[in-house]
């Protein structure tokens, strides 16, 4: 009799674990789309052609520009500490039609990746001549290990950048996958090895000292030297 009152006692403390769990799970989730609005508003005020007026009416000058400055990482005019995105604008008119992307071209993947939601809408397209086509805007964010980590570092260079002042500040991150800094094409990026894969964020500066960092969680001592215009992190 014991022995099945206490293992009726550990089924109900598991299923309440579960449910909890569940809740907590529903609630970050319920959060993180929460910010896909304001990050969707952000977005449009990049590429608009008229941001207070008609955000929906995009610029195609905007747009090419963006797709040749900001192909693989976010444009200063849309950085989240947390969040990562790309967005995809096509033009849907048989004579113009063109494809234009901004925005990360990789980011968190398996289980680095927590969160991800995207949105597509209709979109008017403003051309250089006057002349406006129909379009599609489709944009992706997602939050996870590389989004945080990335985000962070970008937010305390450019806090520094704006105030001309050393900053130090202290992060604490969990990290499912070893991350590593890279360099390719002059650029550096933050990557991060799953399993056989390798996903990558662009920084937007160079000059960065950052040793690799293995799985599980880590408080990160941030660093940035005004003289040097230099982010150094210590963990």
């Amino acid at each position: 009799m014991l022995i099945i009152l206490i293992s009726i006692f550990a089924m109900f403390v598991i299923k309440t674990l579960m449910v909890n769990v569940s809740i907590a799970q529903e609630a970050e989730e319920y959060e993180f789309k929460s910010k896909a609005g304001p990050v969707f508003d952000k977005v449009l005020k990049c590429i608009s052609d008229d941001p207070t007026g008609y955000p929906y009416l995009v610029s195609a000058t905007k747009l090419e520009k963006l797709n040749n400055d900001f192909l693989s990482r976010e444009p200063p005019c849309m950085r989240d500490e947390k969040v990562g995105w790309d967005a995809t604008v096509i033009d849907m008119d048989s004579k113009t039609g063109k494809t234009w992307r901004i925005g990360e071209s990789e980011g968190s993947e398996g289980k680095a990746l927590k969160h991800e939601y995207g949105i597509t809408m209709p979109v008017a397209i403003k051309h250089e001549s006057g002349f406006i086509s129909p379009g599609q805007l489709t944009l992706n964010i997602r939050h996870g290990n590389l989004e945080s980590l990335v985000g962070r570092i970008e937010t305390v260079y450019s806090i520094g950048s704006q105030t001309k002042k050393d900053i130090t500040t202290t992060i604490s991150i969990r990290l499912d996958y070893p991350v590593s800094l890279k360099e390719k094409d002059s650029k550096k990026s933050i990557c991060l090895k799953a399993d056989e894969n390798e996903f990558c964020k662009t920084l937007s500066f160079s000059s960065i000292k950052f040793k690799p960092l293995g799985p599980g969680m880590h408080y990160i001592i941030l660093k940035y030297d005004h003289d040097r215009k230099k982010i150094t992190l210590s963990d």
